[in-house]
C-alpha cells in the first residue's frame, strides 16, 4: 500500500523518467532536486548514474504471464518465479507495482510497495506513464518534468527505444496520445530531452 508514501514529497518537483531514444543521452545534469521515478528499462541508466534523490521504479505491468486488470486472468496468482520477463529488478530504488498486474513480482524485493488503480485515484487502468504522474500526485509534488517521454514530447512515435514491432508502437502511441492531455491538464509539467 502506498499510504506510507502519502505526502511524502510534498510540494516537491518530481523527475519521471521514461522509455524514449533520448534516455541514451540521460545524463545527471538533465535532473533536478526532487524525487525520480523511473519507468520499467529506465531504471538501469538512472541508477548507473547514481542519482541522490528519492529513486522509485515503477514496474506496472508484471511479467508475461501477468494477471490482466480487464480480465482478471489468474495466471500470475500461481507464478512463483525469480525472473519476470519482461520487467527489470532495480538495484536499490524503491520498487512500485500494480496489485493487479505485478503482485508476485521480485515480492522479496525491498524496499516494495503495491498500490491499487483506486488507491492512486484512477478509475481505470492506464499506462505506466499516467500511473507515475498518479503516484507522484499521491506523494504531493507539485511539479512535473517528464524526462525522455520523446514521443510524447515530440508527437512522434518513431522516439520510442525500439523494443517491439512499429505496429505495437502504432497502437500504443495512438492509444496514449488521447489519454495523457486528460492527466497533464492543470498541472506544472514540462518535456525534458537529453540531448
Amino acid at each position: 500500500m502506498l499510504k506510507k508514501l502519502k505526502n511524502r514529497h510534498k510540494g516537491e518537483t518530481v523527475w519521471i523518467i521514461g522509455k524514449g531514444k533520448s534516455l541514451a543521452k540521460l545524463k545527471r545534469s538533465d535532473i533536478g532536486e526532487g524525487p525520480v521515478i523511473a519507468i520499467y528499462e529506465a531504471i538501469v541508466p538512472v541508477e548507473i548514474l547514481g542519482f541522490p534523490n528519492s529513486l522509485y521504479c515503477l514496474q506496472k505491468d508484471g511479467g508475461s504471464m501477468k494477471r490482466h486488470p480487464l480480465t482478471m486472468s489468474p495466471e500470475c496468482d500461481y507464478r512463483k518465479c525469480i525472473y519476470c520477463a519482461g520487467v527489470v529488478l532495480p538495484e536499490k530504488a524503491t520498487l512500485l507495482q500494480h496489485r493487479a498486474e505485478a503482485r508476485y513480482c521480485f515480492e522479496d524485493y525491498s524496499p516494495r510497495y503495491l498500490f491499487t488503480l483506486r488507491e492512486i485515484g484512477l478509475k481505470k487502468n492506464e499506462f505506466s506513464l499516467v500511473c507515475a504522474i498518479k503516484i507522484a500526485q499521491l506523494m504531493g509534488c507539485v511539479k512535473f518534468r517528464l524526462v525522455s517521454c520523446d514521443a510524447h514530447a515530440i508527437g512522434s512515435n518513431e522516439h520510442f527505444l525500439p523494443l517491439f514491432s512499429s505496429d505495437y508502437y502504432d497502437w500504443i502511441f495512438d492509444l496514449q496520445k488521447k489519454i495523457l492531455p486528460t492527466y497533464l491538464e492543470g498541472i506544472d509539467y514540462e518535456w525534458v530531452t537529453p540531448s
